[in-house]
Formats: structure tokens, sequence, C-alpha cells
């Protein structure tokens, strides 16, 4: 490409993630306008305004740079959930479960305020290593991440998915269309087979585990039929039709909860159909676009057949979702969150920690905390309990205002880290083969949907299940050799 081709492919880019933040900023001011205003303008009011203005800029920043990623993931979940949303329900007086604005108004300003100070120490620690860190090199856990992946693996790995399959079969799964009718299967199973419905180790092993490995197998497969045309074989392409046909039969995303079938959506669209375009507008289209199904999704909780799903699907305005929905009432549970600390005092890490290790049986961790949202509405007296606090929150409960972006400058860190190995790894090893981080990298990017929004120990449980599912492909990589290889990383990408 010549340097005036760079030069103009450089400015399109530019133009396009420009226009994409002028997009999402007018919408703003326009859901803002329309809706019945119920609280005056305020300190509050202005720091919620700011917080808008810092992750819409960051937005703009990184559309331009790559087309999807953990960190364009992470700053649109945070427009959404914790921008646009808290924004909105402000604005109108009521904050989902905290109920009017009134009930929490002395908690409100420090509960904005900390997600300022989330948005300044995330991007602070993402843009930290991004520019002096990352053109370092990948380090020993980035090579072993950017290992390619031996076509003998990805065939194992899709029979031994098709074997999975047969037991979500025998499970009870087979056909299932809904998240309860999976949930009463699986529970019936468990009954059974002598164990209480859903303990802990049940239910990692069968909805976070097994129901993962077909999905991640078959974007293996797909990944190496398309990428690599000599490792085309008849056999290949068998293994990998009859894995999706037997996913949409005995492991369809539907009948899962509603985070796990968005991370799916993005594992297929992601690698497949994102990576082709230069920014992240259709990240930001696709994402808005689900606040409109995701009230069917919450609802289809519920629905035990088909045939009662045509009751429960409905469409909504992302405005009035963001404004009303308790699914997105960030702003409620943090100023519940301000509270809980006010009367209690932090964790000090204890929450995060019991997040990290939500897999941990509890019979040898008696004391191992519950979740956050859970713990504090408890605590408080709320009747309703199944709430998710955002991860600015859960940074609040164990740290304080003071510890938030210290925890968020982590998170950067990490996020950049993994963003810099999968993006790199063209210009290290090529197109031609697939690497291990390009089979997790589509699914983390909707576990940070989860993880953005919480509850953290839903989130990194589910987060951990696709992970764990990259094992299996992996055998046989020693740690010599994946630290044999040379992958030294070139510029950062920019």
């Amino acid at each position: 490409m010549t340097e005036f081709a760079e030069r103009a492919n450089s400015m399109g880019r530019t133009a396009s993630a420009v226009l994409l933040g002028f997009t999402l900023f007018a919408g703003t001011i326009g859901g803002w306008i329309v809706l019945p205003k119920g609280a005056p303008a305020g300190d509050v009011a202005v720091v919620l305004w700011l917080n808008v203005a810092i992750v819409l800029t960051a937005i703009v920043v990184e559309a331009r740079r790559r087309p999807y990623s953990l960190h364009l993931m992470h700053l649109v979940c945070m427009y959404l959930f914790m921008g646009a949303a808290s924004l909105f329900q402000y604005s109108v007086g009521t904050l989902g479960v905290a109920g009017s604005i009134n009930m929490v108004k002395g908690e409100l300003l420090a509960a904005a305020l900390a997600v300022s100070l989330w948005l300044l120490g995330y991007l602070s620690g993402y843009e930290f290593h991004h520019r002096f860190f990352a053109p370092r090199g990948v380090g020993a856990m980035g090579r072993f991440l950017m290992r390619p992946l031996t076509p003998g693996r990805v065939k194992i790995g899709l029979f031994a998915g098709l074997l999975v399959l047969v037991y979500l079969a025998v499970l009870g799964l087979a056909g299932v269309g809904t998240r309860m009718a999976s949930r009463e299967a699986l529970e019936e199973h468990a009954v059974r087979a002598g164990a209480s419905a859903f303990t802990q180790a049940y239910f990692l092993i069968h909805m976070w585990i097994l129901r993962a490995f077909p999905m991640v197998a078959l974007v293996a497969g797909m990944l190496l039929f398309g990428r690599n045309w000599r490792n085309r074989s008849l056999t290949l392409l068998l293994l990998i039709l009859a894995l999706a046909v037997g996913n949409a039969f005995a492991n369809n995303p539907f009948a899962a909860p509603r985070m796990w079938f968005a991370t799916a959506i993005f594992a297929f669209v992601s690698p497949f159909l994102l990576r082709r375009l230069s920014t992240g507008w259709a990240v930001v289209a696709i994402a808005v676009t689900g606040l409109t199904v995701l009230p069917a999704l919450n609802w289809n909780r519920y629905a035990a057949s088909f045939n009662e799903l045509v009751d429960y699907f409905a469409l909504v305005s992302p405005v009035d979702y963001l404004a009303h929905s308790s699914d997105v009432h960030s702003l409620g549970m943090t100023a519940l969150c301000v509270r809980w600390v006010e009367a209690h005092g932090h964790r000090y890490g204890l929450q995060i920690a019991g997040a990290l290790f939500s897999w941990f049986p509890r019979v040898f961790w008696p004391s191992k905390p519950i979740g956050t949202g859970k713990m504090v509405t408890e605590d408080l007296g709320f009747g309703f309990t199944n709430l998710s606090p955002s991860i600015p929150a859960e940074a609040l409960v164990d740290f304080g205002l003071i510890g938030v972006p210290f925890f968020a400058a982590v998170v950067g860190v990490l996020f950049s880290r993994l963003d810099y190995i999968y993006w790199v790894r063209d210009r290290v090893a090529g197109r031609a083969t697939v690497s291990v981080i390009e089979l997790i990298y589509p699914f983390w990017i909707g576990c940070v949907i989860y993880i953005t929004r919480g509850d953290m120990f839903g989130a990194f449980t589910m987060t951990a299940g696709f992970t764990v599912c990259i094992l299996p492909f992996t055998l046989g990589m020693t740690r010599a050799t994946w630290r044999s290889g040379r992958a030294t990383a070139p510029e950062a990408p920019t």
C-alpha cells in the first residue's frame, strides 16, 4: 500500500470513528430530551455527563484502531450501563431497585464519582501499557497464546465436542428451546444422579464447561477450515457440519442465560464478520440493537415452551430500556454499595478473591464470600436480592473510592495485554494458521459484557468456564515448546 493510500485509509478510519462518537453523543442528548424529568440539575448530573463524555472519547480512539477488542467492548458497556443508563435513570428520578433518587440522595455523588475514577484509572492503565510496555514483546504467556493449533488437535477437539453433545442430549437438552426448560432438564438429571438440584459443582461442570466446550470446538473448526486451504479436508468439513447441527439441537444458545447467549453471538460474529471491518461501528451497533431484545431474553427465562415465547417476545426502545430497566441500574446499585460501605466498612479485596475462586467448593472454604449484590441488599433489608453490581461498584466495596482507580488500572493493563497479543499475532505468525488466543479471544469479547455489568461472581465463573475449554486443544504444548518459539512483537498497532 502506498503512503498516500495509507494516509487516506487512516483519515477514513478517523472520520468514521469521530462520526460514531458524535452519533452516540447525539443519541444520548436526544434520549435525555424526550425523557420526563424527575431530578434537578446539580453536581450529580454534571458528573454523569462528564462520564458520558469521557467514555465516548475513549470509544472514538479505540474504534479508529480496531474493529473489536476487549477494550472496545468494555468501553461500550461502560457507556451503555454506567453512562447513558445512569444519566437517563437519574433524569427520570428512579434508580431501579434503589427506588427514588431521594432514597439514596446522599450517596449519589459518590456513586457517580466511582465511575469517573474507574474510567480514569482504567484508561490510564490501558494506554500506558499500550504505549510503553506492549512494544517490548509478548512475553512467555503471550508466546503460549500465539502458538498454532495443529489440524490434528482441532479434529480431536471437534470429535470430543460431538461426544459432549451426545451427553447433553442424554441429560434432556435435546430439542430444548427455552432457558426454563433447559434448567428443568438439568435439575431433573441432577436429582436422578443423586445430587441435590444445582449444587455448585454440578452447575459449574454442566453449564459453564460442558455446554461451552462444543461451542469453542465449533469456532476452532471454522477458523481452521477458513484459514488454511491445505487443511480443508472432507473429514474436517463433516465434523464442523455435525457439530453445528448438534449445537443447534442439543446445545441451543437461546436456551441458556442471556449473557451466555450474547457471548456465543460475539464469538461467531467477531472473527468471521467484524474482523473484515476497519472500525468499531459494528460492535456498537450490535450492542445498541441488543438493548431492544434484552427484555425478551429476560422474560424468556420464565417460558417453558416455544408457544410461550410468542407471548414473552417483544421489542422495546433502547432509551426506555436504559431509563427504566433494573437490568442496568448501575447508579442505584452503586449508591447502595456506598451506603453498605458506610455501615460495614471495606472488604479489602475479599469480594474479588471470592469471585476469582468462585469455583472453589464452599465445603473447603466455609467463609467464602457470597455475591456482592446479594450481600449488600440483604444487609440493607431488601426483599429482592438477585442484583448485579457493576465492576466499579465491586471495586468500591473492596477498596473504597481511593482504591477504585488502582483496581481499574490493573484491569486496563490486563485487557491491553490480551488485546495486543491477539492483534499483533498476525504480524508475527501470519494468518495461515490458528493460534490458541484466536480460539478463546472471541468468547472473551462476550464475557466482558458480563464482567462490566456484573455481577463479578457469575461473570468470572462463566469466563473461566469458556477459558478452560481451550485446554484440550493445547495438549502437547509443553513449557519448553511454547517458550522456545520466538515471538517478539513489532511496533504496537495504533
